[in-house]
């Protein structure tokens, strides 16, 4: 889109639009149909991940939190916690989805911002989870790769810190 004088819009279905129509006059007209079927595939997965992905997540978290002996969690129908997980989403969502509905680039800058700062707890959550006892230590990274991740991490509150300093 650059030199041609027009702007991304701001709100998500015309923003969609202009995104296609970018690919297909910049390929041809004839991927404008891959492209769409590529772009619902990738939203329908990253929906579906979410929805289902980040409820099991957290049902393990509070099992293993629950249990003496972690490693004693078996496979199991979707429990309470799952379904409160998925409740919460999907109030969490319509609230993010009302709060933005007209305003594509507002939300953006939100989850850029929520990424920005849950990015080093998640990243230190991971590192504890590799270097915990239960994990054999063949498993466990090795001195080098434990001080990479601690440099990872402040490098990635460093950038969140950069980036809500320079919203205001």
């Amino acid at each position: 889109m650059f030199g041609t004088g027009e702007s991304l819009s701001p709100a998500g279905t015309v923003f969609s639009t202009q995104l296609v129509d970018l690919y297909s006059q910049t390929l041809g007209t004839w991927m404008r149909s891959i492209v769409l079927v590529a772009v619902v595939t990738t939203m329908f997965s990253t929906t579906l991940t979410v929805v289902d992905g980040f409820p099991r997540g957290i049902e393990r978290a509070v099992q293993n939190l629950r249990l003496s002996e972690p490693g004693l969690i078996t496979a199991q129908a979707a429990g309470k916690p799952y379904w409160i997980s998925v409740a919460i989403l999907a109030v969490a969502t319509v609230v993010v989805l009302a709060l933005f509905i007209g305003n594509l680039t507002t939300m953006v800058d939100f989850a850029t911002i929520v990424s920005f700062m849950t990015a080093p707890a998640l990243g230190y959550l991971n590192l504890r989870a590799v270097t915990a006892s239960e994990v054999p230590a063949e498993f466990r990274p090795g001195r080098g790769m434990v001080t990479l991740s601690w440099v990872g991490l402040v490098l990635l509150g460093g950038v969140g810190i950069v980036y809500l300093v320079s919203l205001f």
